[in-house]
């Protein structure tokens, strides 16, 4: 990482300010997960929001981070919403949270695009191939009716035939109804 960061990125982009490089980059991997607004942290940061966004595209672009969108029928819609920033791979997380952990591989192994977030409702990401697939991740044995909301909700709204929960209990079968 260290190599990515402080040799390889400045060469191949030609960037002079690399410690913001290296502060998003910590960001992201203490906080897997964490929405990013480019206004909010070009305010906590000091820096443009051109060079931010500009950091996060190195960062991606040198496969260290993964920024995932918020899915929304319009593709411009998608565009225009705030991106989750995921370590590329769960190994670069320096988090302790196992929540956080979990999540990231999953995102990883399923080399997920999106997320859907509406108000208080929250799916972790969406599968979108040929159909949409939501998919909640949970740190738990044991799943409760309660922990679905969000997920009956976006399928309903999405018209999604089937979604995954992943969790570290037994497989149950769950039946959408209404």
């Amino acid at each position: 990482m260290e190599r990515i960061i402080y040799r390889d990125i400045p060469e191949s982009f030609r960037i002079e300010d690399i410690e913001i490089v290296r502060t998003l980059a910590n960001y992201c991997f203490d906080n897997p997960g964490a929405i990013i607004n480019v206004d909010s942290l070009s305010k906590d940061l000091g820096r443009h929001r051109k060079t931010i966004r500009n950091a996060l595209n190195y960062l991606e672009l040198s496969f260290l981070i993964k920024r995932v969108s918020n899915l929304r029928k319009s593709l411009l819609a998608s565009s225009r919403k705030n991106k989750k920033a995921y370590p590329l791979h769960q190994t670069l997380a320096t988090t302790r949270d196992e929540d956080k952990i979990l999540e990231t591989t999953v995102r990883s192994e399923i080399n997920a695009d999106y997320y859907w977030k509406k108000g208080n409702s929250e799916v972790d990401f969406v599968i979108r191939n040929n159909e949409i697939i939501p998919v909640e991740v949970k740190n738990t044995e044991e799943v409760k009716t309660r922990d679905l909301s969000s997920l009956v909700k976006f399928s309903k709204l999405f018209n999604a035939r089937k979604a995954i929960v992943l969790y570290r209990g037994r497989r149950t079968s769950f039946k959408r109804t209404g």
